[in-house]
């Protein structure tokens, strides 16, 4: 998890999401939930469209997290804390030392 030091306002964020009514998905089975191109579709935030465009850095701090080799990441419930997913810790160790290094900042591996 990154945590940058920026408030994101809850009210502000709903405020801006506008969610048109869409039909309801297919059924969903958590046996699915192993296939990783199944657990990315499960956990898109629709908050990031709103909130990378207020704040660009944190759209940033998701591509990092990307390029770090995290499989998945995303922006967790309307920000500011960026979440990526690691195949092995050695990779998530690793991403979490080029965080300290760049932002000079404790990065937070909390699933181990």
């Amino acid at each position: 998890m990154v945590i940058p030091p920026i408030h994101i306002s809850t009210k502000q964020a709903f405020e801006a999401l506008k969610i048109p009514l869409t039909p309801p998905a297919p059924p969903f089975t958590f046996g699915r939930l192993l296939e990783k191109a199944t657990l990315v579709r499960f956990f898109e935030n629709e908050f990031e469209s709103v909130v990378f465009h207020m704040h660009p850095e944190i759209g940033t701090l998701k591509s990092e997290l990307l390029d770090q080799g995290a499989y998945f990441a995303s922006l967790s419930g309307s920000g500011s804390t960026v979440y990526g997913i690691f195949d092995s810790l050695d990779q998530a160790k690793a991403a979490q030392l080029f965080f300290i290094n760049r932002y000079h900042t404790q990065i937070t591996l909390p699933f181990i």
